[in-house]
């Protein structure tokens, strides 16, 4: 209901820069929530099992005696209703903030001064080809509420996916300390051989099904989390672009950093939890060593080195097996956000030196800034015209021609094409219509996302080079100008130290 519309408003309007970055950013935002529905959706049985296991593994451990076991079996209970209940409280007023409060507003100004700005606001920009829509406040009203209605909708939607994968991966990482404790209770010695035996059992059998539940995880998340890596990239690329186009437009900037928070809180959730993982999975082995087992019987000490053995090795959160998500990978995605600081320094310096001359009456330097602005603007709308239309003439162009002979003839062609040859390791992918279409889609918003994240670094690096080239045509000007024989010295003094100042900042 999102994308498509807000992906025609983008090919579309490039009349208002500002609309069109507010639209770019809710293109990142719902495509990331469209993409984590399609990963669901996919795995939804590895969820349910997952689900049920820990839940046999929860049981298992329920009545144990351990004050240490009860105080971990409560946090988990705790942690997960409060995370639920207050994420679903930020998200809802976010919504609401976004959509619905300025909707309050408009009704509410209408019923005092009968009157109304035009084009109304909608929850989300995009192209809804419906009469009116944006001019005629009582054809405006109906279908904002239901935009509204449908944006809650999505938000509890996603509230309820991403707590329900938070809670899972945390009380998996609680379980690994349980089973710490557990192997601390193995060497009790005031047990006898056979109690000890069932104990060992039980332990083997709890760590087996803990040991599936985390690699399960790691299998249905690993693509997911590398969607959140690339999402926060474009993040930061679409906040440089709003930075050098529309940098005094506080609302445009609020909504680009919040959908760069976003990505960032997601990436820093699972850093956090995908660490935790990792340290309480060692930490089995770590109680299993550092008790004393040495003072035990040789038969027992053979059985506790394959227990032994096979915790050693620590289970993790990879984003799709290129690295392991941790919170030094975090740390590592700001030291990345360093060369954003460093262009940003670059387009304040360029833009301190532009102001410099913007009062020049010369009316060579007047044309040469009015030229560095209509060539930043036509490259960047003609650019993007010409990535987005290659982009889909390679990717979505052919999955409409399938999909429309398949609705017309009921067959298609196999293999069935994707927008990039590679094994993806999906059965049926290549043969399955109706396993094919929901990833070939997914594959191809990620296709327009890296194309956007293109363009926008592409432009905004030559604009800044050229606008540099620019400011030494300026100084050019600047500097025949200086040996004006009409200026008394202590003028040409100061114009000198002026000039000065202006070509040290462009050298730099």
């Amino acid at each position: 209901m999102w994308l498509i519309p807000s992906w025609l408003f983008i090919v579309s309007s490039q009349d208002n820069i500002k609309r069109l970055m507010k639209a770019i950013n809710e293109q990142i935002v719902f495509s990331i929530v469209f993409l984590k529905f399609s990963f669901y959706a996919i795995h939804f049985r590895c969820w349910e099992q997952l689900f049920y296991d820990l839940q046999r593994s929860f049981s298992a451990v329920v009545n144990n005696p351990s004050l240490e076991i009860q105080t971990i079996l409560g946090h988990v209970t705790k942690s997960t209703h409060k995370l639920t209940k207050y994420y679903c409280s930020i998200v809802s007023f976010n919504g609401a903030a976004y959509g619905l409060f300025p909707m309050l507003f408009i009704v509410v100004k209408y019923a005092v001064t009968g009157s109304y700005d035009v084009p109304l606001s909608t929850p989300i920009e995009g192209n809804y080809f419906i009469p009116g829509f944006r001019t005629n406040f009582w054809v405006w009203l109906p279908f904002n509420l239901a935009q509204n209605v449908v944006l809650q909708c999505h938000s509890l939607a996603v509230i309820s996916i991403e707590c329900f994968t938070w809670n899972l991966v945390y009380a998996t990482s609680c379980m690994f300390r349980i089973l710490q404790i557990q192997a601390t209770e193995l060497l009790d010695r005031s047990r006898d051989k056979k109690e000890w035996n069932i104990k060992l059992k039980t332990f083997i059998a709890l760590h087996d099904s803990v040991l599936r539940s985390a690699r399960t995880l790691e299998e249905i998340l690993s693509g997911q989390i590398l969607l959140l890596y690339v999402s926060t990239i474009l993040a930061i690329c679409l906040g440089m672009v709003v930075l050098t186009l529309a940098i005094e437009d506080v609302y445009l900037l609020l909504t680009t950093f919040v959908a760069f928070g976003y990505c960032m809180f997601q990436m820093f959730s699972f850093s956090y939890l995908g660490t935790e993982l990792i340290e309480q999975s060692k930490a089995v082995a770590d109680g299993i060593f550092n008790s004393k087992w040495y003072e035990e019987d040789v038969k027992v000490q053979k059985d506790l080195s394959f227990v032994l053995m096979r915790a050693k090795k620590p289970v993790r959160l990879t984003a799709a097996k290129l690295f392991v998500v941790t919170r030094d990978s975090f740390t590592q995605l700001y030291f990345y956000v360093i060369h954003y600081q460093r262009w940003e320094k670059l387009f304040y310096d360029l833009q301190l030196a532009f102001s410099s001359v913007m009062t020049n009456p010369s009316p060579e330097i007047q044309g040469i800034l009015r030229h560095v602005t209509k060539s930043t603007h036509n490259l960047t709308k003609y650019y993007s015209y010409v990535v987005n239309f290659n982009c889909a003439w390679y990717g979505i162009f052919r999955m409409l021609f399938i999909v429309v002979k398949y609705a017309v003839t009921g067959s298609y062609d196999m293999p069935l094409s994707t927008p990039i040859e590679a094994k993806y390791f999906i059965p049926g992918l290549r043969t399955n219509f109706w396993v094919w279409l929901p990833v070939n889609l997914g594959l191809n918003v990620l296709l327009e996302w890296h194309s956007l994240a293109l363009v926008f670094v592409e432009s905004f690096i030559w604009n800044l080079v050229y606008a540099t080239s620019c400011m030494f045509r300026i100084l050019q000007i600047l500097a025949n100008e200086l040996s004006d024989r009409k200026r008394n010295e202590g003028t040409w003094t100061v114009e000198f130290e002026k000039f000065s100042t202006l070509h040290d900042s462009v050298l730099r």
